[in-house]
């Protein structure tokens, strides 16, 4: 599952898990990489979706799009429910 900032991959079968992949090339400040891990943490937390669930960014994201894309997440988390 793709969208403009993320790519989520699962699988059912497996153990509950979540791995956040936020790769320092594309984000340099680690204050920024935690950012990014917390809001991923937060909607996986929200919505428990079951199974492995491995996040990868894509592409870094202003801070002005927080929301937008904190939204972009609560919308991919709830379909893998």
């Amino acid at each position: 599952m793709n969208n403009k900032w993320f790519h989520i991959s699962t699988n059912p079968n497996k153990l509950t898990q979540l791995v956040v992949r936020v790769p320092k090339r594309i984000v340099k400040l680690a204050t920024h990489r935690s950012l990014i891990k917390r809001l991923v943490r937060e909607s996986y937390r929200l919505h428990k979706p079951t199974g492995y669930v491995a996040v990868n960014l894509r592409v870094s994201f202003l801070k002005q799009d927080r929301a937008i894309v904190r939204a972009e997440l609560d919308k991919m988390m709830a379909t893998l429910k």
